[in-house]
């Protein structure tokens, strides 16, 4: 919640509809700066429809809506992080994304 809050502005009480935080990759790689060692944790979330999330911290380049079919050319044209591509790749191919939206589609 806390990395939300930091890159996004989200509260708390915008994140109530999200799958448990899990860990979906190790990231081991060399890179010019060094060597990377990070764990990759994700939650999915549905936010309120009026909710605007805004970069807190400047880590953040921006924050955009893309459909799926979007998604997957931008990771085959390479414009996003491998970081990024794996937590969205996660997102597009596991169940628990649409039974989060069907849990979306029953709560007022």
């Amino acid at each position: 919640i806390r990395e939300s809050e930091e890159e996004a502005g989200l509260s708390q009480s915008d994140l109530k509809l999200r799958t448990p935080i899990r860990s979906i990759l190790r990231m081991r790689r060399r890179l010019p700066e060094g060597y990377q060692l990070e764990d990759i944790l994700v939650s999915d979330c549905i936010i309120p429809s009026d909710t605007q999330p805004q970069n807190q911290d400047g880590e953040v380049e921006r924050i955009e809506v893309f459909k799926p079919k979007e998604v997957v050319q931008m990771i085959k044209d390479k414009v996003i992080t491998i970081e990024a591509a794996i937590v969205l790749l996660d997102s597009l191919i596991n169940s628990h994304v649409k039974s989060l939206h069907q849990q979306a589609q029953t709560t007022p």
